[in-house]
């Protein structure tokens, strides 16, 4: 009698399961954890292939509940359009039987309406709009620390150069061969912009000087700053 066909497989031994550094989960659970912007920048350098696969799901889940919402939106509206056609019925009802006692009070002169007019207080006339303050263009960078041995390097400030962030990125990510991402901008110093470059590492020494030099007659010197966890700004020149 033979062996079943179970036993001519060989074992494989346990399973070995990896984790993110950041959030302690598996990194396809990264997305449904208390860090997920800080999770997106791991999984782009470590699993591109979650991090893609996360980012169609939610956008997907987006879209259904969209289109839930624009769907429900229909069906109400001809109910209301129907209560609205029944309230106009019951309003013109309602003027037919007023028509008489406003004509009469109309020919006695009375003039409750214009007393009323003139006893109410005048509405306060709305503050003028303050002009928006132009902000000066600068990049700000700055230090955080993830864990005992590793760095994370953000940069923010790029739109007001008229950069694109998806190409500096791309730049960045081939220079210093690190994982480069753009991501939500994080505490009080983020104020030039909603997004910021987060760069695998400690690289406040070298990227000023790359800064300067790789859009040189654009970002000079005087524009590069580096910013401290309370949020103070000091030149990095």
């Amino acid at each position: 009698m033979s062996a079943p066909a179970a036993a001519d497989k060989p074992f494989r031994g346990p399973l070995k399961v990896e984790y993110c550094p950041v959030c302690t989960m598996p990194p396809e659970y990264c997305e449904f954890g208390p860090s997920w912007e800080r999770c997106k920048v791991e999984l782009a350098k470590s699993h591109p292939d979650l991090l893609a696969a996360a980012l169609a799901k939610m956008s997907v889940s987006a879209g259904a509940q969209a289109a839930a919402a624009a769907s429900s939106g229909a069906e109400a509206a001809p109910a209301a359009k129907a209560k609205k056609d029944g309230d106009d019925e019951d309003d013109e009802d309602d003027d037919d039987a007023d028509d008489k006692p406003k004509a009469a009070a109309a020919a006695s002169g009375d003039a409750d309406d214009e007393f009323l007019a003139a006893a109410a207080p005048a509405k306060a006339a709305a503050p003028a709009k303050k002009a928006p303050v132009e902000k000066t263009p600068a990049i700000l960078l700055s230090l955080s620390q993830r864990s005992k041995k590793k760095f994370v390097t953000s940069a923010r400030g790029w739109e007001s150069f008229g950069l694109v962030l998806k190409d500096v990125s791309k730049l960045l990510a081939k220079k210093f061969a690190t994982a480069a991402s753009v991501v939500k901008c994080e505490g009080a110093a983020g104020a030039l912009g909603q997004m910021e470059i987060a760069m695998q590492g400690d690289l406040m020494q070298d990227l000023p000087y790359w800064i300067t030099e790789e859009f040189e007659g654009k970002i000079e010197e005087k524009h590069v700053f580096i910013v401290d966890k309370a949020g103070k700004k000091t030149k990095a020149f």
